[in-house]
């Protein structure tokens, strides 16, 4: 097939997809570039986004021990969290009390009634 024989764009110009007619120009952002130059323009464009992310991630990590930024982010959860440490605290104290009173109370009881058993058994002699 020689070239004369394809049907002129003169007559009617179809769209191309680039939303061009067949046959004008095309811009020079849509020519074709080397393969070279197509990995160039990816790997910049990769680099952008990797420098990009880095930036987040530094960002992220410097707000995660930040005490204001995350009392801000996650009330419910700092509040509940501060109320169960509180409860434990609480309650080892009372259980430690607890002990305390049942141990001291039992030592008390036993030294009085061992006293007044003795006086009564002085008083007996």
């Amino acid at each position: 097939m020689n070239p004369s024989s394809y049907p002129s764009n003169s007559a009617s110009p179809i769209p191309s997809p680039a939303g061009h007619p067949a046959g004008a120009p095309t811009p020079a952002a849509s020519l074709p570039v080397s393969n070279a130059e197509q990995l160039e323009a990816k790997a910049e464009e990769l680099r952008k986004q990797l420098a990009h992310t880095m930036k987040e991630l530094g960002k992220r990590w410097k707000d995660l021990f930040n005490v204001k930024v995350q009392l801000r982010r996650h009330p419910v959860a700092v509040a509940l969290g501060s109320t169960a440490v509180i409860l434990a605290i609480s309650g080892g104290f009372t259980i430690r009390a607890v002990q305390q009173y049942r141990h001291r109370g039992f030592a008390y009881r036993f030294r009085k009634e061992l006293r007044r058993a003795g006086r009564r058994l002085w008083g007996q002699l």
